[in-house]
């Protein structure tokens, strides 16, 4: 049985940085908490994987975007 690799592009990151990445209000990433959102508490920090966040916020918005991209793209 082989061991996991690490991937460093999905470690969890401060919710702040998903605040001034993607330019959403506190509010908004709290309702998302709420609607579902994975997060993880440690002390009076809570941290999210880029991945999740990216795919819970496509799953909302219903478009696509990338985790690279600060500009989601619509379907139509």
């Amino acid at each position: 049985m082989t061991a996991p690799t690490f991937n460093p592009n999905d470690c969890p990151l401060p919710l702040d940085y998903f605040e001034r990445k993607y330019g959403l209000s506190r509010t908004t990433i709290w309702r998302w908490r709420r609607a579902g959102l994975p997060a993880v508490g440690v002390g009076s920090k809570t941290f999210v994987r880029e991945s999740d966040f990216v795919g819970f916020m496509a799953k909302m918005n219903g478009s696509t975007i990338s985790a690279a991209s600060n500009r989601p793209e619509v379907k139509r």
